[in-house]
């Protein structure tokens, strides 16, 4: 009974891969009259939320209170440029 089971899902499902499954799903959906629950980040959100995955990751780390001075690049540069003049 499982073999013909799985003999009848693997011609049904599972002859494809994954993508080309998800892809055949999501055109079955656009026919449909409701729209799919399909949900894309805008690329400045996306960005922000995955440096602040990563940032998280390597707080733990540290040791100590975080700086609270944060740089200013045309400060430095500044510096840099009058300390290379001299």
């Amino acid at each position: 009974v499982s073999a013909l089971t799985y003999l009848i899902l693997y011609q049904k499902i599972f002859k494809y891969p994954k993508p080309v499954r998800k892809v055949r799903k999501y055109r079955k959906t656009l026919r449909k009259t409701k729209k799919p629950g399909v949900d894309i980040t805008a690329r400045e959100k996306a960005f922000k939320g995955e440096y602040q995955n990563q940032l998280a990751k390597s707080s733990k780390f540290l040791k100590g209170k975080p700086a609270e001075v944060t740089p200013k690049p045309d400060k430095m540069l500044k510096e840099l440029i009058e300390g290379s003049d001299q």
